[in-house]
């Protein structure tokens, strides 16, 4: 096909968004718009993948207990996560 009959590709991600359109149409007939939309969904779900991982579990007694005692006596070791003495 034409590269200049091939929509722009602000139109072809708007109605890949939208999961409609005459864009979408012409990409299931066009190879160069369906290796766009495939590149498209390959970079999506690489991104997806660098996404922030899940928070730590909280520790467990048996992992305090395998801590050293406070290095810093006089420091405050309090609040959210720390044991309370």
């Amino acid at each position: 096909m034409n590269p200049h009959l091939c929509p722009d590709l602000e139109v072809l991600f708007t109605e890949l968004e939208a999961g409609e359109g005459p864009a979408l149409d012409h990409a299931a007939e066009c190879a160069a718009c369906a290796a766009v939309l495939e590149e498209h969904r390959l970079m999506e779900q690489d991104l997806y993948r660098l996404a922030d991982p899940l928070p730590r579990p909280p520790w467990s007694p048996a992992s305090w207990r395998a801590c050293p005692p406070n290095p810093c006596p006089g420091a405050a070791r309090s609040g959210p996560g720390w044991p309370s003495c």
